[in-house]
């Protein structure tokens, strides 16, 4: 793969989530960070964009029905840089994408004030 699209894709964020809010939330904060965002609804779309852009920054919404299994089918480079969250209530959630190998795993509301810094430290 040549460099220059090496570093493109690095600067992509993929969210996988339905909520129309939050979509708009992380889009901002991309946008502020000067990094390229993708918004996904379903398994095969986040799949289809990571085979596009491999070394996208993936943004799991815990809550979306196709979150923990599609951990698996995620390459290891980038499930190690994924960040996953979900309500604070639903641990086993959580802890099954910690246990799946994403470091970043937060709770919904850590995450909405977090975006921003998780976005520029990436």
């Amino acid at each position: 793969m040549p460099e220059d699209t090496k570093s493109a894709n690095s600067n992509t964020v993929v969210l996988l989530a339905t909520d129309l809010m939050l979509c708009s939330s992380v889009s901002s904060a991309a946008a502020a960070a000067g990094r390229r965002f993708v918004s996904v609804r379903s398994g095969a779309e986040l799949l289809s964009t990571l085979e596009a852009e491999p070394n996208s920054m993936v943004l799991l919404d815990l809550s979306h029905p196709d979150a923990l299994s599609l951990v698996q089918q995620i390459p290891e480079e980038t499930r190690r840089q994924a960040v996953a969250f979900g309500p604070h209530v639903q641990t086993s959630r959580l802890d099954a994408a910690s246990n799946a190998g994403i470091r970043r795993v937060l709770s919904r509301g850590q995450f909405s004030n977090r975006i921003s810094a998780l976005l520029t430290e990436s």
